[in-house]
């Protein structure tokens, strides 16, 4: 259950990143919402394989 919370928190800080951008006027909030999903998830991927590679090398 973390990583979906993990998840959440990715999404809110791109959604944050793109509404302090001010993208809104630029975009729909549909497209805002989708694009702050999407690149959550890859930064969420991105966590966690970076907590993969630090187990990795710790354990050397």
């Amino acid at each position: 259950m973390s990583n979906f919370f993990r998840l959440i928190i990715c999404c809110l800080i791109i959604f944050l990143v793109f509404w302090s951008i001010d993208f809104t006027s630029e975009l729909s909030l549909f497209t805002i919402i989708f694009c702050s999903i999407a690149f959550g998830y890859g930064l969420n991927m991105f966590w966690n394989l970076y907590k993969k590679f630090e187990a990795n090398v710790k354990d050397r």
